[in-house]
């Protein structure tokens, strides 16, 4: 992801800067993807297309998993995070039919842990 943040530079008579980073805007890119049939991704992405979805038919979430740190249990701290998706185009080559997206994160937070083996988001 990139954290996108808004500056703002000032700079006073004597020549001195100050600098205020007051938010972020944070959002991610997935290119290339190419879609695989069977893989829910790209049946969630290809409903986004079809449907011409807008709006909260295009939220989501989207874990992000520490995988520095597993715990006993054999689950990662993680954090799971509201997003919407945007199809930015689709189509393809002879290489496959690939749909790259965007991630626009909301900034709707939940702290828990993620299981790789079961593929489960514990809140914490």
């Amino acid at each position: 992801p990139e954290l996108s943040a808004n500056v703002e530079k000032k700079q006073n008579i004597l020549g001195n800067t100050s600098v205020t980073i007051d938010s972020y805007q944070k959002q991610g890119e997935v290119s290339p993807y190419y879609a695989e049939k069977g893989d829910p991704l790209f049946e969630k992405l290809q409903a986004i297309i079809d449907g011409n979805m807008v709006l909260d038919d295009l939220k989501t979430d989207i874990v992000e998993v520490k995988l520095w740190n597993e715990e006993a249990s054999g689950a990662f701290p993680a954090v799971r995070e509201e997003c919407y998706i945007e199809v930015s185009s689709y189509g393809g080559d002879t290489t496959g039919y690939q749909i790259p997206f965007n991630i626009h994160y909301t900034g709707v937070k939940t702290t828990g842990t993620f299981n790789p083996s079961t593929k489960t988001f514990t809140e914490a």
